[in-house]
């Protein structure tokens, strides 16, 4: 994006890349979101007539936005135009290289290895700096933490496929093949797992009637008990009804 800003008077153009940038067909006007921008590492100046982002490491103004009282008094225009082809290449982005993102993003790694990262791999950000004294980590902190010891239950099942306990889990994400959610069953005597992947909660039950029928046909086993928190998909009265007749208890 290509937009001009005029500060003490001066006025000069920027060009930026923006990150993340959704296509929305039908929209005749492109959208930029004020928090979006402040969580790319700017800052805001400015009153209800303008308002000025600024960026955090240099100050320097970087997009410029002005109110047009004759279309909205709550949106701001920005006089800016979509830059395409060579002109985007080597431009800095919005988002600049952030100690705490590279952190989360590698799967919370020490220091020492995003100092290694830059020398040791391509196009990692060379103008990544490691805080001298960082803020404690969230994630890191709880990694760290031991749970206590579960309490043993006298209560397990004496052979396989007797006590099944099954869970509905959302995935953060979609999978590459577009599963959101899986269906986890697991033998209470082997703590052997099973999974299933589905893209609708709603198949939550298929995938567990042919589990149930997995186990009878391919091992020649009956389920006894069958263990959930009972809510939501698992708790109908339709499957309520097939577990019943397939004489399993519910737990």
């Amino acid at each position: 994006m290509e937009n001009s800003v005029t500060r003490n008077r001066k006025k000069s153009t920027n060009i930026m890349r923006l990150h993340l940038v959704y296509y929305m067909p039908g929209v005749s006007t492109c959208l930029m979101s004020m928090g979006q921008l402040l969580k790319g590492n700017m800052g805001l100046q400015g009153d209800e007539k303008a308002l000025t982002f600024l960026g955090k490491t240099d100050n320097k103004a970087l997009v410029e936005a002005i109110l047009n009282l004759l279309q909205s008094d709550t949106i701001y225009w920005v006089n800016s135009m979509i830059v395409t082809g060579e002109d985007l290449v080597a431009h800095v982005s919005l988002y600049v290289s952030d100690y705490k993102i590279w952190h989360r993003r590698l799967g919370h790694p020490s220091d020492q290895v995003l100092d290694k990262l830059q020398d040791n791999s391509i196009n990692f950000p060379s103008t990544l700096k490691t805080p001298k004294n960082p803020s404690v980590c969230e994630g890191c902190a709880k990694g760290k933490m031991h749970l206590g010891s579960f309490p043993e239950n006298s209560a397990c099942a004496s052979r396989p496929f007797e006590q099944i306990h099954s869970d509905l889990k959302e995935y953060p994400v979609l999978s590459y093949h577009k599963y959101k959610w899986y269906v986890s069953f697991i033998d209470d005597y082997t703590s052997h797992s099973w999974v299933s992947l589905i893209r609708k909660k709603s198949d939550t039950q298929s995938v567990s009637r042919q589990f149930i029928a997995t186990v009878k046909t391919q091992f020649n086993q009956t389920i006894k008990e069958w263990m959930s928190n009972y809510r939501g998909e698992y708790a109908t009265e339709e499957f309520e009804k097939f577990l019943s007749d397939q004489g399993i208890k519910i737990q």
